[in-house]
């Protein structure tokens, strides 16, 4: 350790900065880094870092003294020399020394980073010394009320503790019974005033110190001194809040000195005025001393302003007019060298000017002399003005409007002025002077000069009206220059040419400027630079249009009608149309309350129609070629005005609140009629995207058969007559009793209520032109309720009906038609034509009814798409819900007045599959595919947006007819379901297992790609499926693995069969079926087996329904639909499908009309396999349907990435 250091004691401390600075110093001791240390020889000097109310940086430089350890502290803080922060050092110097004579070492690193708290004098933030005995020195000596003792720090103090705590209670007590108590002294803050220039010429020097009330009640110095008033433990008897207010008076005055007995007021901080409001709510007197009589604090800011005057006056205030340095020379130095040659200072006849930087406060400006400014940076000031008596000043402490740079502080300090000459005048007047206003007030008695200092821009709005229905807005900065008036566009850095009028004053300014120039006492004529023409550059003040805008509001009804960019408006921009009312009635209104507006023009006059809005529909002649589309004319009157149709499209599709009229009138845009009307030209035309959009005449292009469209024209408005044929039609189909009852005709069956029903609402579509989507529940009767229709049409004389259905129910058709009609003659197809030998119209030509398949409508598709049919059966219609198959474009070919699709399940997986159904039922209603994408597809399925759901409901209400069980439930007998869930074996188990992973590695690669892998990874599901059913249906070598599931079955067929009881057997595996079918016989029973390979369906079907086998074994795909097995009670599903759809037709195979006994139906469910994840899947998807249909409310989704991750799921 460096000599000096070993040899430094608090008492040296105490020497150097006094004991109040180091009382305060303990509190930074544990914000102390020490960033660079001492040498081992020679002068020690120390560098640090004081984390105070900022980062301080501080330099103790120790040397050896006559009387100790000399210490010189440099700091960055405002005291600068000898400070707090210093003494601070030097505590965390002594704690070290201490450390290590207690053994401790330093790190090596300090400095790098605070170090922990401990004995030893870590360097850093701690938050005790090394030895506490530093702290009981100092806490003991103070509790005395005294300074530090000569022993130091590091002497011996063999004191015991508990003797310091005794001798501290003693001392409370004493103070707490009052015998060391005395009154306490008021305070006062005296600021004296040094009537002597300073040697340099700078400003008056003026020092402060308190002061206290004495024995006499005289202000006296004795027992007030800063040293005194800044220490708590110093001097008693001092009021204590004025003793801690001066104290923080104290402290901002700073000064080289702390312990001085005056501190410099030009060296305060900004933290005086606080200090100053403090001490003044505490009573504190304040007084002047030496030239200053007295002295105040100014309640408001004072502006820092430059002062421009005649050179006459120039030095009436005692200034040197000498250049400034911190201001620059503002004269032409050519021009100023040629006047001022052979002259020191211009003479007061050659027009020159002073300018001089100062103080403006309550309208006088002071400067040089009269002004002392605060702080190296001048923050304030103190003002003189002038005292009662000779000689004195009387002082207003004033806080400047601005805090000054350096440069500018000096300026202010020194009281220099600079002097342009007048041949300098000229470049005052044009550049300089616009360039200082925009930083500084300037005041000047010049009314030449004053006429050329612009005011503070202020925002003016000027409107000019261009007709009824537009006007030009513009958002000027307008400066007044004297008389002058300049208009700069809001944003841009030009200057608009000044108008007549604003020539004309500038005329009148020039002239009163020459006349103020010759009055007497004024000086000489002006020169030509002072006469200002109207082309001279506005220099603009960015800073002060910043603060005008920033202080403007224009109002909520502005910033809606007017265009704003980053929070100004644009500059110029015209108002047309509609929002020319909210301008008039709203925005301007709102304009002229937040400043100056401006109108060129005669403002428009709106007046408001409040009546209720007169909708009128007509139907025009029907386009060329068919009735499908037709244009619907819209005319409104509002109070006998029309109003356009497309003004209220326009004005609702801009959120327009108003519609405005040509005549001047206006009306609410969002009155409920026409929002409505909107909304129903708006599905009308997106639903023909690339049709007529509504005219100016007011048409629309609508469909005919668009009954949700004309039920919404029934409730906005009247009709004439080719539109209400449409709107009746609507009605009818949204109430089934407005439809006219029909009889069957040649139907032997008695048709139920429900039936009855049906019958009617097919008749009246048939009637209409109009097709639809019979979608009862299966097993309701739907073919019933078909072909009574179709008896009732061909009595009327139709044409032959086309029937078109699955290849395994085209024979049960012909049963369906000889069993409740027979009058009706019907030819199924079931070959090509090469077989059959005869053409299609000769086979239909003697026919009620032609019955072919699917199959053989593709093959043949021309030639049914030639015959002339009275109407197009498309029984289990889902087989056309692919779009872009041959059976769907096959189907949309065929002519026919009358189309319906028979089906209990529209929809089985995705909404998308509606729409080949409607495309040939209804295809006014989605004409394209992409017109159902974009209304239907994309915002249901997609953004699960309910609207659209809403409105796919509503517009395919009148076409459709569904009827659950649930409401013809007395017409049936009960139905159970159950769900067994078995468990497999051993074996099975472990084969499952290990296939399970195998596929899930493979799979849930590829389902981030499902479109481009969709065929290997429902490929993956189906092996899966399989291996839950039986192993060797995926891998031979385990064929000898018992399934749990057909172990399960058996016993349960031979129970049944016991009974008397017929089981059907579904699975979507023929393989399995087969297995099924062997252990069947292996246990005696007989079975009949139908799968898509069956060439004699019907002889299948005859052979159960006419036999005794007691199970019915049937491939989901061929025997799912179509058939009618009411033989049957018991009803076994053996492998779960997602698409309950499928699993609902194959029950209803003998749940339906006709049944006669109670409906069992089990689901097998193998435990833990991806059978049970299919299950939880098909719950989900049951809810498509009744989302469409139904009053469900979610949104059908369709398998997706995540289902497929579930499904693979351990």
């Amino acid at each position: 350790m460096n000599p000096v250091l070993e040899r430094l004691q608090v008492t040296d401390v105490v020497r150097a900065v006094g004991t109040p600075t180091l009382q305060r110093a303990r509190s930074l001791v544990r914000m102390v880094r020490i960033t660079r240390r001492a040498p081992q020889e020679g002068p020690a000097t120390v560098m640090a870092t004081v984390l105070s109310t900022h980062d301080y940086q501080t330099m103790v430089q120790l040397s050896e003294g006559t009387s100790g350890v000399k210490i010189v502290g440099n700091c960055s803080c405002p005291v600068t020399h000898q400070c707090k922060h210093a003494a601070a050092v030097c505590l965390v110097l002594i704690d070290e020394k201490v450390a290590l004579a207690a053994g401790n070492t330093l790190p090596d690193d300090a400095g790098s980073g605070p170090a922990p708290a401990r004995a030893g004098g870590a360097t850093g933030v701690r938050d005790e010394p090394a030895d506490p005995r530093l702290w009981e020195l100092l806490d003991a000596q103070h509790q005395r009320g005294r300074g530090y003792s000569t022993s130091g720090f590091g002497l011996p103090d063999r004191r015991e503790q508990w003797e310091v705590d005794v001798q501290n209670l003693v001392h409370q007590l004493s103070a707490a019974s009052g015998t060391e108590s005395r009154e306490s002294a008021a305070l006062a803050l005296e600021l004296e005033l040094d009537p002597t220039p300073s040697r340099y010429g700078g400003p008056l020097a003026v020092t402060a110190r308190p002061l206290k009330v004495g024995k006499k009640k005289g202000w006296i110095k004795t027992g007030a001194s800063w040293a005194e008033v800044c220490s708590p433990f110093g001097r008693g008897g001092l009021d204590e809040d004025q003793r801690s207010a001066l104290e923080a008076v104290g402290d901002a005055l700073g000064g080289p000195s702390s312990a001085a007995m005056e501190r410099a007021l030009d060296h305060a901080t900004p933290r005086i005025w606080s200090a100053l409001t403090s001490a003044r709510k505490t009573g504190i007197t304040l007084l002047g001393g030496g030239a200053l009589e007295s002295f105040e604090v100014a309640e408001e800011p004072a502006e820092v302003a430059i002062k421009l005057d005649a050179a006459n006056g120039a030095h009436a205030n005692g200034s040197t007019g000498r250049g400034s340095s911190g201001v620059a020379q503002i004269h032409d130095a050519a021009r100023n060298r040629d006047s001022a040659r052979g002259a020191g200072v211009p003479r007061a006849h050659d027009e020159s000017t002073v300018l001089q930087l100062g103080v403006s406060w309550q309208g006088q400006l002071y400067s040089g002399r009269d002004v002392i400014p605060l702080g190296r940076r001048a923050h304030g000031a103190l003002v003189l003005l002038p005292g009662e008596r000779p000689g004195q000043k009387r002082g207003v402490l004033v806080r400047l409007d601005r805090m000054l740079d350096e440069g500018l502080s000096h300026t202010l300090r020194a009281g220099r002025s600079t002097t342009i000459p007048g041949t300098g005048r000229s470049k005052l007047v044009d550049k300089l002077l616009p360039q200082l206003t925009r930083h500084v007030k300037v005041e000047t008695q010049d009314a030449a000069l004053r006429a050329a200092i612009p005011a503070k821009p202020t925002l003016l709005t000027r409107v000019t009206w261009q007709g009824q229905d537009a006007a030009l807005v513009e958002f000027l900065m307008k400066y007044m220059v004297g008389a002058r008036e300049e208009l700069a566009a809001v944003g841009t850095a030009s200057t608009r040419a000044p108008t007549q009028a604003s020539t004309t004053a500038v005329a009148q300014s020039a002239d009163a400027s020459r006349q103020a120039s010759a009055a007497p006492g004024t000086g000489s004529a002006a020169s030509s630079g002072t006469e200002f023409d109207a082309a001279r550059r506005l220099v603009r003040d960015p800073a002060a249009e910043a603060r005008a805008l920033a202080a403007w509001n224009p109002g909520d009804a502005a910033r809606e009608v007017l265009t704003f960019s980053g929070g100004r408006p644009v500059a110029a921009q015209r108002v047309t149309g509609a929002p020319m009312v909210r301008l008039v009635h709203e925005v301007l209104p709102q304009l002229r309350a937040a400043g100056e507006v401006r109108e060129v023009g005669a403002e428009p006059a709106f007046q408001r129609l409040d009546g209720d809005p007169e909708i009128r529909f007509e139907v025009g002649e029907p386009p060329a070629g068919g009735t499908d589309w037709l244009d619907l004319s819209v005319k409104i009157t509002v109070d006998g005005e029309p109003v356009p149709l497309a003004e209220v499209l326009a004005a609702l599709t801009l959120q327009e609140p108003v519609i405005l009229l040509a005549s001047g009138s206006y009306v609410d845009a969002e009155h409920p009629a026409l929002t409505q009307l909107a909304r129903m030209v708006e599905e009308a035309q997106g639903v023909r995207r690339g049709g007529k959009n509504a005219s100016a005449a007011g048409t629309v292009q609508v469909a005919a058969g668009d009954l949700a469209l004309w039920e919404m024209v029934d409730k906005l408005g009247e009709t004439d007559a080719a539109a209400a044929r449409w709107v009746e039609t609507a009605r009818a189909l949204r109430a089934p009793e407005r439809m006219p009852a029909v009889e069957p005709v040649g139907v032997l069956t008695e048709l139920r209520d429900y039936q009855r029903e049906g019958l009617n609402w097919l008749h009246y579509l048939y009637s209409q032109g109009l097709g639809g989507i019979l979608a009862d529940d299966m097993g309701l009767g739907k073919t019933l309720q078909v072909i009574s229709l179709i008896s009732l049409a061909r009595a009327d004389g139709s044409e032959p009906f086309l029937v078109i259905a699955p290849t395994s129910v085209v024979g049960a058709w012909q049963r369906q038609v000889a069993t409740h009609a027979p009058h009706l003659k019907v030819r199924a197809i079931t070959n090509t034509i090469k077989r059959r030998k005869l053409s299609l119209g000769q086979v239909a030509q003697d026919a009620d009814i032609v019955v072919t398949s699917y199959n053989l409508l593709r093959s043949e598709a021309a030639d049914y798409a030639d015959l002339g049919w009275g109407g197009l059966i498309l029984d289990e219609a889902q087989a056309i819900k692919n779009a872009a198959s041959k059976t769907f474009q096959a189907a949309r070919k065929i002519q026919a007045p009358f189309s319906l699709a028979v089906t209990g399940t529209p929809v089985e997986n995705r909404i998308g599959e509606l729409w080949p159904l409607l495309a040939v039922v209804a295809p006014g209603l989605y004409p394209t595919l992409e017109s159902f994408t974009r209304l239907v597809i994309t915002p249901v399925e997609k953004k699960e947006d309910q609207e659209a759901m809403l409105r796919l409901r509503r517009r395919i209400r009148p076409f459709l007819l569904r009827r659950t069980k649930a409401l013809v439930a007395s017409a049936l007998p009960p139905k159970q379901e159950q769900v067994l869930q078995v468990a497999l074996d051993k074996s099975h188990r472990h084969f499952y297992d290990a296939l399970l992973q195998r596929e899930r590695q493979e799979v849930l690669g590829l389902v981030e790609e499902l479109d481009q892998n969709r065929v290997a990874v429902f490929a993956a599901i189906t092996r899966l499926r399989m291996g839950s059913l039986h192993a060797g249906l995926v891998d031979e070598e385990y064929s000898a693995v018992e399934s749990a599931k057909i172990a399960e079955l058996v016993p349960r067929l031979i129970e049944l069969a016991q009974e008397g009881h017929r089981a059907l057997v579904f699975s979507q595996f023929t393989s399995f079926l087969k297995l099924i079918r062997e252990a069947v016989h292996r246990a005696g029973l007989e079975t009949v087996y139908l799968d898509g390979s069956t060439r004699d369906r019907a002889g299948v079907l005859d052979q159960f329904a006419e036999g005794d086998a007691p199970v019915f074994l049937i491939s989901l795909k061929a025997g799912g639909v179509g058939l009618t097995l009411t033989e049957a009670d018991y009803v076994f599903i053996m492998d779960p499908w997602w698409n309950p759809a499928v699993e609902a037709q194959a029950v209803d195979r003998t749940h339906r009309i006709g049944q006669e006994r109670p409906v069992m139906v089990y689901r097998m469910v193998a435990e833990d396999t991806i059978e049970g994840k299919v299950m939880a899947l098909k719950e989900r998807k049951a809810e498509l349907f009744d989302q469409l249909v139904g009053t469900a409310q979610s949104t059908p989704q369709a398998l997706s990435e995540a289902d497929l991750r579930e499904l693979f799921a351990g």
